[in-house]
């Protein structure tokens, strides 16, 4: 097979604000039709009115024929309350505001300040949101100073369990995963939790990030783990397991806010990139097939985008091509700069 195309589906993205959005909008709406677009911006996007103009301001950045619409959420803060929950669904033609709301932990990653550290005192939220049919999406790392950094995902696995056994009918999504033990998790649990795995997580390990090969360009937060880990996250993407969906967590942040002491966590991999890549590994793994349902066909139902489909879902064809990867975008650099990947995205 030297080309596939299908409909392309970000689950996790970050778009940033003001100057930023409007060159990096652009490279996800070229190539996906829908993206998650996450809400810890500066300041955070936690009312309705602010979710608005952020996604107006997204679609204008994209442009009126890209054929891409954002998929809005919420930032989640412990003073959330159940009737600011309910306003995301005041909606002209039951097009929700935002189709999901999202709980960060506190200080754990960007504009993360105001996150959450005491998630039971959240569940009068958590219960609107699955009585409105709203998503909950997990950065799942347990807060707090007594667990230690690499240790901070599979802490959190008790926490997941414990919401998702209080809320069974509520659609919840640990985002980023990294870890041997959230894939068996994710596995054990019912049909409304889900997982989104990076490409970045797909290739590299600890120690092309922190360990043995220090690359502030591949520091992000969950940091990648062992080899074990991304062995199971391969397998958990490749297999074809509906619970699996792709997200880039595409982070873009600039080149002096990467090199300096207290570098900022995230990885940029805009499907331009991230695509290619992940058709190269599905590829080398003997399941190309299953690369649209990972890319897309598995987030369409989850997300319930169909129903609020407005534009026609464009597809994305990839092409059995060399690119090499671009050493920057608008002063962003990116994952694999400067390395050459076997596919690429048919212009």
């Amino acid at each position: 097979m030297d080309t596939i195309s299908f409909v392309a589906i970000d689950a996790h993205v970050h778009f940033r604000q003001d100057d930023m959005l409007k060159p990096f909008v652009p490279l996800t709406a070229m190539h996906v039709a829908r993206a998650l677009v996450m809400p810890n911006t500066d300041p955070p996007k936690r009312i309705a009115a602010q979710v608005s103009a952020y996604e107006q301001e997204i679609l204008d950045a994209a442009g009126p024929n890209s054929g891409f619409e954002p998929l809005m959420t919420f930032y989640i803060m412990p003073d959330t309350t159940p009737a600011m929950v309910q306003e995301f669904r005041k909606a002209a033609n039951y097009i929700p505001i935002a189709i999901a709301g999202k709980v960060y932990p506190k200080g754990l990653t960007t504009n993360a300040e105001l996150g959450v550290v005491d998630y039971p005192a959240l569940f009068p939220v958590f219960e609107k949101m699955e009585e409105l049919g709203l998503i909950l999406c997990l950065h799942g790392e347990k807060p707090g100073d007594e667990i230690e950094g690499l240790d901070r995902e599979k802490a959190f696995l008790r926490i997941l369990k414990y919401i998702v056994s209080t809320f069974p009918g509520l659609k919840v999504v640990m985002e980023h995963i990294t870890t041997e033990a959230a894939v068996e998790t994710i596995l054990g649990m019912s049909p409304n939790v889900r997982a989104t795995i990076t490409a970045h997580h797909l290739i590299i390990t600890y120690d092309d990030a922190g360990g043995d090969r220090l690359s502030v360009y591949n520091w992000c937060k969950p940091v990648a783990k062992m080899r074990k880990d991304r062995e199971a996250l391969v397998e958990a993407a490749t297999f074809g397991n509906p619970k699996f969906m792709f997200g880039s967590d595409s982070a873009p942040h600039m080149q002096e806010k990467k090199r300096r002491h207290d570098c900022c966590a995230g990885v940029y991999a805009p499907p331009g990139v991230a695509l290619p890549r992940l058709a190269q590994l599905f590829e080398e793994r003997g399941a190309l097939d299953r690369l649209p349902n990972f890319a897309g066909g598995f987030a369409l139902p989850f997300y319930e985008i169909l129903n609020y489909l407005q534009a026609p879902l464009k597809e994305v064809t990839l092409v059995k091509e060399p690119m090499i990867v671009p050493d920057d975008y608008h002063g962003v650099i990116p994952f694999l700069a400067g390395k050459e990947i076997s596919w690429s995205i048919k212009s």
